[in-house]
């Protein structure tokens, strides 16, 4: 195992007490093994040493409502298609990006089986249900909140949806226990938080609206580390590292040093005005429709990825994809910053996600043809000669949401897709 992302993020076991500590260590032991974070960071100019196990400063906890209550909709998962759900809540409006493009890289077919590997509101499940009626989804979200509203979709289409509770990490082990990892022909993934998680202020996600600073996409029970455990604990050098690496922001360390002068820090507003502060008097962020854009959203994307273990989550989405689909199947991801879009793309290219930052696909492509023609190859470029050929990409460049799409729907501005056919 990797343990260069235990030494970086160490939210080491001696540092928290109780309980907390024992899941802290749990998650974090699990996060060294699929995605090298040190490609990452080298790109920030730190050393594998920068940072060692003294990444924590002490112990902080979210503080309670006190009632000790479980106040979310009952959910219990079922082998079958049967879900149980309690309070049944009303379907929400949802636009969902790109889906004209997803439903042309999809191409769905009758009697197809397809899977939606981030259910989130629905929105690009129920345009897939109603562009082919006699097509089934397996519908998967990692999001309890998600899962009861895949649980409703279920109800309305019977018989043509099947929705799973788990991350992208565990996708192939719940599959393969429902029967349904050899009849997959094609993929979606759209990365990132659902529209639910970011504009519900109970979810910490957001910097509009005051809410707890949480940010965990499986609730409470899964991941017992929140935002505000890694605002209020890392060291000042160990949230530069992760503002710098996750989030690409060229004040990281002005900015984790204004968090670490301000804690303890408890709401999602109180975070991002502190993150505001560290920034010039009048700098202006602006998006694709030119406008204003607040200053803290890399520093709450940094934190976000962190928490959830977002670049692992990916590739691991990734790799069960190349193992679901047969040659013919299709898959299609929608990224939303340049960390995962990187990623897809490399996985897409065949290029190793450890290698150097500046090596890109032409490069390594090159590279294993000349290694090709001069007969030079060893069993080990053979294998990702294999790996990197195993896709055929169906755009040459990146699809981009229509201006006219980006008006209408906001969320879109900075969505990428990416869309490829398994050779």
């Amino acid at each position: 195992m990797n343990m260069f992302p235990l030494r970086l993020f160490a939210l080491g076991s001696h540092f928290l007490k109780g309980y907390q500590r024992q899941h802290v260590v749990k998650v974090v032991s699990g996060w060294g093994h699929r995605f090298s974070f040190a490609r990452l960071v080298n790109k920030s100019g730190l050393s594998r040493n920068a940072l060692g196990n003294g990444d924590l400063e002490g112990e902080w906890k979210v503080p309670d409502d006190g009632d000790g209550e479980d106040h979310g909709t009952e959910v219990r998962r079922s082998k079958g298609n049967m879900c149980d759900v309690k309070d049944e809540e009303k379907e929400g409006v949802h636009i969902p990006v790109m889906v004209n493009e997803v439903l042309m890289a999809l191409a769905p077919q009758p009697g197809e089986v397809m899977l939606d590997f981030t259910f989130g509101c629905g929105g690009h499940s129920r345009a897939l249900l109603q562009h082919q009626p006699s097509m089934r989804l397996v519908v998967m979200d990692r999001d309890p909140e998600a899962y009861k509203r895949a649980c409703l979709l279920a109800r309305k289409y019977p018989g043509r949806v099947f929705p799973i509770l788990g991350r992208f990490s565990d996708a192939w082990e719940l599959l393969q226990m429902h029967g349904l990892s050899s009849c997959i022909t094609g993929v979606l993934v759209d990365a990132g938080p659902s529209t639910d998680q970011l504009t519900n202020p109970a979810r910490g996600f957001g910097l509009s609206c005051d809410g707890p600073l949480d940010m965990r996409m499986d609730g409470e029970n899964r991941a017992p580390v929140s935002a505000a455990d890694v605002v209020n604990c890392l060291r000042p050098e160990a949230l530069s590292a992760l503002l710098s690496a996750y989030g690409e922001d060229w004040r990281a360390n002005r900015i984790a040093r204004a968090i670490y002068a301000a804690r303890p820090i408890v709401s999602t507003t109180h975070l991002a005005c502190v993150v505001e502060d560290a920034y010039p008097a009048g700098t202006i962020s602006r998006d694709r429709l030119n406008r204003k854009a607040h200053v803290a959203t890399r520093a709450f994307q940094a934190i976000r990825a962190f928490v959830n273990n977002e670049p692992a989550e990916l590739l691991a989405a990734l790799e069960v994809s190349g193992r679901l689909l047969q040659p013919g199947g299709r898959l299609a991801v929608i990224a939303f910053h340049s960390i995962e879009d990187r990623i897809v793309k490399r996985f897409l290219h065949g290029v190793p996600q450890d290698s150097p930052i500046g090596w890109g696909a032409r490069a390594h492509i090159h590279s294993r043809r000349v290694l090709q023609d001069l007969k030079e190859c060893n069993e080990a470029q053979n294998v990702t000669m294999q790996e990197a050929v195993k896709w055929h990409i169906m755009s040459k460049k990146v699809v981009k949401a229509t201006f006219e799409e980006v008006e209408r729907n906001p969320c879109a501005r900075s969505a990428k897709l990416r869309a490829a056919i398994r050779v």
